[in-house]
């Protein structure tokens, strides 16, 4: 089958096949023949991403800083909200702010998607509606639930909540999952890794998956 899909390609004159395989957490069976495909065709690892995962079907390792933070936050209200807009403009605002972007979403397109899938799109905040210091969406497959967007405001940052809240998804929304994906740390850099973003990441209980691109001359 693979080498029948490589001929079609070749003759609609595709000359570079560029694939970024499913990382093996999302399979709900053993799948990587993709993978062994890949190698006999001769293709080629074009780059390689480090992306945070927590295995929730197993106590999480928490640094000795995020377990002391755990211990002293627990006024903040924290739980799922539908309150969308409030957290789309914390999240554009940092964006802008700090990366002088935008979301990938904008907010109509955001909440069509979670009006279509409710039970796969999932926004969970910290605060109150009219007060709310962070938040953060998921997108729930069967296997993981995925951190697609995460902000919060200034005095979210200073009390550091998020500890807290990902410490109530796991409790609370992680049944039925195996995997929490903080996804991938990349930067603009040499290394293309924000060192200080895959500490954080660490520090709350995440352990690295990679997500590589192959490319294969046609």
């Amino acid at each position: 089958v693979w080498g029948k899909s490589l001929e079609v390609m070749r003759q609609e004159g595709i000359r570079r096949l560029v694939y970024k395989p499913v990382p093996h957490i999302y399979h709900t069976l053993p799948a990587e023949d993709d993978l062994y495909a890949l190698f006999r065709s001769g293709a080629t690892l074009a780059s390689r991403q480090i992306s945070s995962v927590i295995d929730v079907t197993r106590p999480v390792q928490y640094s000795k800083n995020t377990i002391r933070r755990l211990r002293i936050e627990r006024s903040t209200p924290i739980g799922i909200s539908n309150h969308l807009e409030s957290f789309w403009s914390i999240l554009a605002q940092l964006l802008s702010k700090k990366y002088a972007t935008s979301p990938v979403h904008t907010l109509q397109e955001i909440t069509l998607l979670k009006n279509r899938f409710p039970d796969n799109i999932i926004l969970v905040t910290a605060g109150t509606p009219d007060d709310m210091l962070a938040g953060a969406l998921f997108y729930r497959t069967t296997t993981v639930m995925h951190l697609q967007y995460a902000a919060s405001t200034e005095r979210g940052r200073e009390a550091n909540i998020f500890p807290a809240l990902y410490r109530y998804v796991i409790d609370n929304l992680c049944q039925g999952c195996r995997y929490l994906d903080f996804g991938t740390s990349a930067a603009p850099t040499a290394t293309g890794l924000n060192e200080g973003l895959i500490q954080q990441k660490h520090s709350l209980g995440g352990r690295p998956i990679a997500c590589d691109t192959y490319t294969l001359p046609l």
